[in-house]
């Protein structure tokens, strides 16, 4: 998903269906395998900024102000 895969941050995003950008991707990480752990902290890190429970209960909550807002 394109706001989850942070280009070069977090992993690489290519076309659906397009070999080409595929193969240079995994060219890239083969060509560059020290890179990966790094990839790999930032997109740990990533996901539990936007999905873990503390971040689901803040968004929920924004929700909830919103709505009393105009309420």
């Amino acid at each position: 998903m394109r706001d989850e895969v942070l280009p070069e941050v977090t992993g690489w995003l290519v076309t659906p269906g397009d070999a080409g950008e595929l193969s240079r991707a995994f060219s890239e990480a083969l060509q560059n395998p020290s890179r990966l752990p790094g990839l790999g902290r930032a997109a740990r890190t990533l996901a539990e900024d936007r999905f873990s429970w503390p971040a689901a209960v803040q968004a929920l909550m924004a929700v909830v102000r919103e709505y009393r807002r105009h309420t």
